[in-house]
């Protein structure tokens, strides 16, 4: 039996992995992205998939809206498969797929335990929360709440509660375990550190701070380091440092290889990827709140429970974890 064609929609590069494996098995043809970065980001995957069509959404709400609904229409009436993977900000998908009810594949990646639920009245925008409550459907929507990431401000999202029937959906972490990497014990064949950075809850200074005091020390006893700064320029940290050899951003981490003896971060859902490689500097930070390192920790836990993130609280536990004098 033939497999149905699938269009993809796209609201972050943390599904690529599972994309770059699946594509053939999902017989993916075309993906649609929010962005210009995240086109970039996909564009990876031509290397392995020259025939895949990446193409990115209009700029404006009005043009997104149309595209949205003639590329569901098309794919009722021409029996093809829509398979997205965004969990909040994209209500007007949500709403035409509601409506429409096309046959489809919803791979969450993350939950929204980092964010703070709150009452649909709290939605700031007036306008769309009008929409909704004409549409009766202010009980189908969660508004959540996001603090600020460094210095970029604090993020309302609405989030739906259930899809169709139509909808076939997995569970948070289902792509992931199918594309698991096994974790290895690389001490002896890797000397490279991976720095997956970006924006957190908490200042950038504070970041900026422990990674060059890391790399420092990284350096002076023989490691190579690599940065890998976050895909999406919002969120990028500016931070670059002389004694470490950067990664084009655009690169979504996901596709690099398992070959790093250790992968360090804060807060990024990548570090899930790296298994007992992965370091999370959270419990260093001075400047961040407990409630935002609760809700990080939330947030990995609630993706992937069985996670082995370390948590170093300090320079000295952290260099006893990796065997560092």
């Amino acid at each position: 039996m033939k497999v149905k064609e699938s269009w993809c929609i796209v609201a972050s590069t943390l599904p690529v992995a599972f994309i770059k494996s699946q594509a053939d098995v999902l017989a993916i043809k075309k993906i649609y992205v929010v962005s210009e970065s995240l086109f970039q980001s996909y564009s990876y995957l031509k290397n392995q998939y020259p025939n895949l069509k990446i193409e990115l959404l209009p700029k404006t709400n009005l043009g997104t809206t149309f595209l949205f609904l003639t590329l569901l229409l098309k794919a009722k009436l021409l029996k093809k498969r829509i398979v997205f993977f965004h969990e909040c900000c994209m209500p007007i998908l949500d709403i035409l797929i509601h409506y429409l009810r096309p046959v489809a594949e919803y791979y969450p990646q993350v939950s929204m335990s980092g964010s703070q639920l709150l009452d649909f009245n709290a939605l700031p925008n007036k306008k769309f929360r009008f929409l909704i409550q004409v549409l009766g459907l202010q009980t189908l929507f969660q508004v959540y709440y996001s603090a600020p990431v460094g210095e970029n401000p604090g993020e309302f999202n609405l989030s739906i509660l259930k899809y169709p029937n139509s909808v076939k959906v997995y569970p948070v972490g289902h792509s992931r375990d199918l594309i698991r990497q096994t974790s290895q014990d690389l001490s002896s064949v890797s000397t490279k550190v991976l720095f997956i950075i970006g924006k957190s809850k908490v200042d950038d200074s504070s970041q900026i701070k422990i990674l060059n005091e890391l790399i420092l020390k990284f350096f002076s006893s023989g490691l190579e380091c690599h940065i890998k700064n976050h895909p999406n320029p919002y969120f990028r940290l500016d931070f670059t440092n002389d004694r470490s050899v950067e990664i084009d951003p655009l690169l979504a981490s996901e596709l690099l290889p398992n070959s790093y003896r250790w992968v360090i971060g804060t807060s990024s859902t990548s570090l899930l990827n790296f298994g007992n490689n992965a370091i999370s500097i959270l419990d260093m930070l001075q400047n961040i709140t407990e409630e935002n390192r609760n809700l990080l920790k939330k947030h990995f836990n609630s993706v992937d429970p069985d996670n082995l993130i370390f948590y170093p609280k300090n320079l000295s536990e952290l260099f006893e974890h990796m065997r560092i004098a």
